[in-house]
């Protein structure tokens, strides 16, 4: 759960005499998890709350964040589309790196860690211009 209260109810195993059946409730808070064990079968299914790192969150989240995807494109086509969701801008500084051939999945908000692994993948130097400005161009 990434935000609220919800109350997760269940009736309890009857106590002799006891109508109607009791009624069990646990609250779930921001950052918690439920897990139910059981089948229809079973009269009392388990039930296991624990709580979740922000990181466990985000994991279990990731398919709700846009991806752009990349096959056998050229650098400057993939850096023209990160350029169009971001403030950061990309700049190739060599029309030969422009060239290069990238596949892969990116998250188009962090133009960073497109910098990184195209930095890595390639032997290229990342620079840094200003605010809004990332310059990539061939090792040295």
């Amino acid at each position: 759960m990434t935000e609220g209260r919800v109350a997760l109810d269940r009736a309890a195993s009857p106590s002799a005499g006891a109508t109607p059946p009791a009624v069990v409730s646990t609250v779930l808070v921001a950052g918690n998890r439920a897990l139910v064990r059981g089948t229809p079968a079973i009269a009392e299914p388990a039930l296991r709350v624990s709580a979740m790192t922000e990181r466990d969150v985000d994991e279990r989240l990731a398919w709700r964040k846009p991806r752009i995807e990349f096959s056998n494109h050229e650098l400057t086509q993939a850096v023209e589309l990160m350029n169009r969701h971001n403030r950061l801008q990309i700049v190739i500084d060599d029309p030969a790196v422009g060239r290069l051939l990238i596949s892969g999945t990116f998250r188009p908000d962090n133009p960073e860690g497109f910098v990184r692994i195209v930095e890595e993948t390639f032997s290229l130097q990342a620079e840094r211009r200003g605010e809004r400005e990332i310059v990539l161009r061939a090792a040295k």
